[in-house]
Order: C-alpha cells, then structure tokens, then sequence
C-alpha cells in the first residue's frame, strides 16, 4: 500500500517537460524528475548552464586545466557524460546509481522506491542515443519521451517490446540511472555503481 500511495500522489502532481532543444533530451528527463520526485523546479536553460559549469569546474579539480574535450556544450553535443547526471545530483545533495546491465525488475524496484528510473536506448527515428525515463508499470511498462515530432509524450510498452528497445544492438548495454536522497538505502547491492555525495 506504500508503493501505492507514493506513485498515485506523484501522478496527481505529475509534469513532464518536453526538451527545449534538439540535443537536451537528458536535461528534459532530469528536470522532469527533479520537480516530480524531489519538488526541485528548475528550467532547462538553467540546467543547461549548471551541468556545463559543474563538467568544467570537475574537470579542472581532476586535470588541472580546462576540458580539452567538447562534452561540456551541451546544445552541441547532448548529455554524452553520464557524469553530468550525477553532478547536478550531487549539486542538489542526491546520490546517484548507475548500471549498465539493466533488468525490467529493476526498473520495477526503483520506481516501488517511489523514483524514476533514466534509460538511454536507441531513438526511434535516428537510431542515436536518446534518453527517456520510466515512471510506473504494471502489466506494461509506461514511459516519457521527450523528443519533440512524434517520439513525443507517455506511451505504455509491453515487456518484450520496452526490453528490445532499451538494448543498443552493438554493445549489449541497458544502462539506466536514478537519483536518491543520500539518507536512503537502496537495493542493489552486486550491481552498478554508487555515487555518493563526499
């Protein structure tokens, strides 16, 4: 009945952002679960502008320069660094989890924890990464997309069809991500990784 309660009060409140842009389908996600999950309302641009900083100012602790990379733009290149996720986290004092190995019932766990999973697949009409988040289930599993065109929107998928879509074919991967507030426990204990805040 916990379970229950929990994603019927987020339904109620519930407001999925379509992304702004055409690489910011990561950010569209994390806004998203930052307002439902965790009541942090942020727009795009500002976590646009926060993951870039944030990337630049990790770099530089890391390496002691500038990044010689790109993957701080984010209109240019999208969230291609998971670690992008996991600093806006951190920035608002969550842990994050990240797995590549994903399983439908793990999914299942996270969202019965009252999160909301992020997955990278494959987009329907490129092919290219893209990520979406899962947000309930039951004898299907239903999903936000936050691509604009038709990809838009919640849409429910059944098992088989939402388990070959999350595989990228060349690698074998189903990752997925989720933030936790850094007093709570979770359930993966052989699996993924944890990001804890130091």
């Amino acid at each position: 009945f916990k379970y229950f309660f929990v994603l019927s009060h987020q339904a109620m409140e519930t407001k999925f952002f379509r992304q702004e842009h055409k690489n910011t389908c990561g950010m569209a996600i994390l806004r998203t679960i930052l307002r439902d999950n965790f009541k942090i309302k942020e727009k795009e641009k500002s976590l646009v502008t926060l993951a870039e900083e944030l990337y630049k100012r990790r770099y530089k602790q890391i390496y002691g320069c500038d990044p010689t990379n790109e993957y701080h733009r984010i209109y240019h290149y999208g969230t291609a660094r998971v670690s992008h996720f996991i600093n806006i986290g951190h920035y608002f004092e969550l842990n994050a989890f990240s797995a590549r190995d994903g399983k439908v019932d793990d999914l299942k766990k996270v969202i019965d924890m009252g999160y909301w999973p992020i997955l990278h697949r494959p987009f329907e009409e490129d092919g290219d990464g893209h990520y979406i988040l899962s947000y309930n289930y039951n004898h299907s599993m239903y999903i936000f997309n936050p691509a604009n065109g038709r990809a838009y929107g919640r849409k429910k998928e059944s098992y088989p069809l939402f388990d070959r879509k999350w595989k990228f074919p060349n690698i074998s991967e189903k990752w997925f991500l989720f933030l936790f507030p850094k007093d709570v426990e979770i359930p993966f204990k052989d699996k993924g990784r944890v990001f804890k805040l130091k």
